[in-house]
């Protein structure tokens, strides 16, 4: 096939090129700017999650098998007293040992061994090391004093799981004397029975929530003004979506993310890459049917969007350094042009 000669071959515009990478970031970067910090989480969790609707798993039993599956776990839990608070997890150790002592007991001790109630001047504490420390002076939020309790019951070797209704982080433990799964609020300090007063797990408290009548327990009495039928992360609208954390591999987190620490990199970056490479577990996200078309098409949309930039990047860089090999091999040709 005859080619044009190098003269009417179409030109590429470079220059055009970088531009329209140049654009695309600044509208990125403009509608990230624009959504509130909550947002960007919802998003970012969106986007590293598993989606499942609950019509195609129909109970618990399935949900918990569908859980195991890949749950990143660390099974030396030793270290973990490296991150605590070594008098309370000495006593907490010490009720363990006694005979007859429940997982449900073990689940209360460990809520009434954290800090004060949060007071809101920290949300997301910056590292996994300090959580613990941090939560016991009253600073961070429900994701912190829920990843404290989870230090504390993986250092005794508790079966945990992290809960999230995008609008709270709470906790399950298994209770092996039951034979199924617990939900509690470490920040709150409260548990969801039923009207037997059986605590619930998450499950079966979005399950029952419209139909039985459920009582708030507290654990270590009333907060002082708090209402929680009036609490937003209760509300049954918030239980239409449920998120779990698909492991609880809190030092291999630490670890990758101290080195993310020194070279400066804000919490929100070091979290995207740590979902990126899989060290920081996903959520696997149980919704309704019609939620599950939506959240997925938003998730396929976001993949794709932050996958043509990164195509595009990746073109304007090898295309620039192509024409930089080509023109150092010119001039080593051609002196004259030197």
């Amino acid at each position: 096939m005859p080619t044009l000669p190098a003269a009417h071959r179409p030109a590429f515009h470079w220059p055009r090129f970088l531009l329209l990478c140049l654009a695309l970031d600044v509208a990125v970067v403009g509608i990230l700017a624009s959504l509130t910090s909550d947002e960007r989480i919802y998003l970012r969790n969106i986007t590293f999650s598993r989606i499942v609707a609950d019509q195609r798993l129909g109970s618990e039993l399935a949900l918990n098998g569908v859980l195991a599956e890949g749950f990143l776990e660390e099974r030396d839990t030793s270290h973990y007293r490296d991150f605590l608070n070594p008098a309370k997890a000495d006593a907490l150790r010490a009720l363990q040992s006694r005979p007859g002592t429940t997982d449900e007991q073990m689940a209360v001790a460990i809520t009434q061994q954290l800090g004060d109630f949060a007071n809101g001047r920290v949300c997301g504490i910056e590292s996994m090391g300090r959580i613990v420390f941090d939560t016991e002076r009253g600073l961070g939020c429900c994701s912190d004093f829920s990843k404290s309790w989870i230090f504390y019951a993986r250092y005794l070797g508790m079966q945990v799981r992290e809960v999230n209704t995008l609008n709270h982080t709470t906790v399950e433990f298994y209770d092996h004397q039951a034979g199924r799964w617990i939900w509690l609020d470490p920040l709150n300090r409260l548990q969801i029975t039923d009207a037997a007063n059986r605590p619930l797990s998450q499950y079966e408290i979005r399950d029952n929530s419209l139909f039985t009548a459920l009582r708030v327990m507290p654990l270590m009495g009333e907060r002082p003004g708090f209402d929680a039928e009036d609490y937003a992360g209760y509300d049954t609208a918030q239980a239409a979506v449920l998120m779990w954390r698909m492991g609880t591999n809190f030092l291999e987190i630490e670890r990758h993310d101290r080195r993310l620490r020194e070279w400066g990199l804000p919490k929100a970056a070091r979290q995207a890459i740590l979902l990126t490479i899989g060290v920081q577990p996903r959520w696997l996200i149980l919704t309704t049917l019609s939620l599950t078309a939506y959240l997925r098409a938003l998730q396929a949309f976001i993949i794709g969007s932050f996958g043509m930039l990164v195509l595009l990047h990746a073109g304007l860089v090898a295309g620039l350094a192509l024409r930089g090999v080509q023109s150092w091999r010119r001039r080593r040709s051609d002196p004259a042009t030197a």
